[in-house]
């Protein structure tokens, strides 16, 4: 996972690496693009920074991203890839800016704010640390694929009152699980619910997007463009225009990212 950092040390937009080719290759996940030169090759994101025609032609300079966020891009850790302390970090930063992300501010974490405590741990209670250590079992359970065990725990977690912020992520990775696992009716069904019925819950865009993405993955391609539509998020727009330049020669493939 890549964060774009601008001239203020403020990520506002994320994407990835992937290791194809004997190389790192940049690919967008939450534009669904793969950036690549006229003769198929991909770059890595040091290489796209140098490139101006490509920023243009991928839509990143028209959202006020320059080579400078590209060049100066970090490696960010994230579930399960990280020590206690610093998910809980990672939890009260997201207590300062519940907004995972709107027309303005794309994707993921990035727009959360940062703060300076000596002992996060501190301010949180067994309880809630209990929610934490039962969130990161479930998000591995995820990861290795057994997605019935990680439902079962994002289930428990979607009625805890201890931490809303882990109460609204299992909301979302329980779809999730369903959309991994391949099970697209599943997942199409679900996040439809979520949608009418938390509405203005932090993950809702993410909801917009993978409920497309199931969509897709049925060959419903004229229902999805409507929900990304509705979405109105940087990604929707971008992953619509996406798929309105692919739909005449082949129905997209669904992206699996997140």
């Amino acid at each position: 996972m890549i964060m774009l950092q601008d001239r203020d040390g403020i990520s506002r937009h994320t994407a990835a690496e992937v290791y194809l080719d004997k190389k790192w290759q940049y690919i967008d996940p939450w534009l669904g693009v793969f950036p690549h030169r006229s003769d198929g090759t991909g770059y890595t994101r040091f290489e796209l920074a140098h490139d101006q025609s490509a920023l243009e032609k991928y839509g990143y300079t028209g959202q006020g991203l320059t080579g400078y966020d590209f060049a100066q891009s970090k490696i960010f850790e994230t579930f399960p890839f990280m020590s206690m302390p610093n998910l809980i970090r990672k939890v009260f930063s997201k207590f300062g800016n519940l907004c995972e992300s709107s027309s303005s501010t794309p994707g993921g974490l990035s727009n959360v704010e940062q703060i300076d405590e000596v002992n996060l741990a501190m301010g949180l209670t067994d309880k809630q640390l209990d929610v934490l250590k039962l969130y990161d079992q479930a998000r591995d359970f995820h990861l290795d694929e057994d997605f019935d065990g990680a439902r079962r725990i994002y289930s428990q977690l979607m009625v805890n009152q201890e931490l809303l912020v882990i109460n609204n992520s299992a909301r979302f990775f329980f779809g999730l699980a369903y959309f991994d696992e391949r099970k697209y009716g599943s997942a199409e069904h679900y996040f439809k619910r979520e949608i009418a019925d938390h509405p203005t819950n932090v993950w809702i865009n993410s909801k917009y997007r993978f409920l497309a993405e199931s969509l897709i993955a049925q060959d419903k391609v004229a229902e999805a463009k409507t929900w990304l539509e509705k979405a109105g998020s940087w990604g929707a727009k971008a992953r619509l225009l996406n798929l309105e330049q692919s739909i005449s020669t082949e129905i997209s493939t669904p992206f699996i990212s997140y």
